[in-house]
């Protein structure tokens, strides 16, 4: 009989633990996130364009930069500026902003230029001839560099597997140490070289170019260039964001202010409707967005599986 109790909880607590796993995989679902700097503030819609919405207002200036950290449910963003500038961040559940960055620690932001190591959750970003990174809770601002002189520092993209920070100047792909050290060029694109991202196990990085008004594709290395999606001639993208899951990549076009969607090799492009002729926006980041339903659920369960341990030892306690 007691074997026969004791299995009882344990299928309690594994049916649980199953419910709460399988609402964390389906409810927490990807969300599109963007800062714009007419309607100061951040942004959200689904994948789909539907749902758009303003998840935090801002004060008045230039927000040029977003992320999504899923591992601490955090969303960050920059305020572009010199002296003024920071680094911002918010709760994805609470949505109350604050800085973890704050003024002159920040240094002089620069756009599109913010990521994370999702080993440790330290953030970097670009500011024009600086590189730094953060701990998560806002200690040890470093510097990753000497002075880089004139050259134009941003749009960190973080990989983590090789211990490297790839950035952007006006013209090259570049990485270096994430603990600073070894500046090294990677790929020489040109003029107009725009945002970058990664996809550390396929071996590629992605790159958005505003002269050529192309988005293309290379090995981590700089070998095997090659362009994916070619526009208009006008619609000067901006910022790019990859949903490897999904096989898409999303960009930011800053002619029509508005944000479209490809397949990872360039195919089947197109605007998202709801999400065109937006006012002012400067980048763009994909993440979950928390489900009410999950935590419901969390806190069901657990209240199941604590009622059904007190009736246990309140029969436990009443047979001897």
């Amino acid at each position: 009989m007691a074997f026969f109790k004791h299995t009882r909880i344990s299928r309690a607590s594994v049916l649980w633990l199953a419910l709460v796993f399988t609402s964390l995989s389906y409810g927490a679902n990807t969300h599109i996130y963007w800062v714009d700097s007419t309607d100061d503030g951040v942004f959200r819609a689904e994948t789909d364009g539907s749902n758009s919405s303003k998840i935090i207002s801002e004060p008045s200036g230039f927000y040029s930069g977003i992320m999504v950290n899923p591992n601490l449910n955090k969303i960050y963003w920059t305020k572009a500026g010199d002296g003024d500038a920071a680094v911002r961040e918010a709760s994805l559940t609470g949505l109350v902003a604050s800085d973890l960055v704050p003024g002159a620690s920040a240094g002089t932001i620069s756009t599109d230029s913010i990521s994370y190591n999702p080993v440790n959750n330290d953030v970097f970003w670009g500011g024009w001839t600086r590189l730094r990174s953060v701990e998560s809770d806002g200690s040890n601002v470093t510097l990753l560099d000497p002075f880089l002189g004139s050259t134009y520092a941003t749009s960190a993209a973080v990989d983590a597997t090789n211990g490297l920070l790839y950035w952007r100047d006006s013209s090259n792909i570049r990485t270096i140490d994430l603990t600073g050290g070894n500046n090294t060029v990677v790929l020489n694109v040109g003029s107009g070289l725009q945002s970058v991202a990664l996809d550390v196990a396929g071996g590629k990085m992605y790159y958005a170019n505003n002269t050529t008004d192309t988005i293309s594709r290379a090995n981590l290395d700089g070998s095997s260039a090659e362009t994916l999606i070619t526009f208009s001639g006008t619609d000067n993208p901006k910022d790019i964001a990859l949903d490897l899951d999904n096989n898409k990549i999303y960009y930011l076009l800053d002619g029509p202010d508005s944000i479209g969607s490809a397949n990872l090799d360039g195919s089947s492009s197109a605007l998202i409707a709801g999400l065109t002729n937006l006012d002012n926006p400067q980048a763009l980041a994909l993440g979950p967005i928390p489900e009410p339903s999950t935590y419901a659920l969390i806190l069901g369960g657990l209240a199941l599986v604590i009622s059904v341990v007190i009736r246990r030892r309140r029969l436990a306690q009443v047979s001897e």
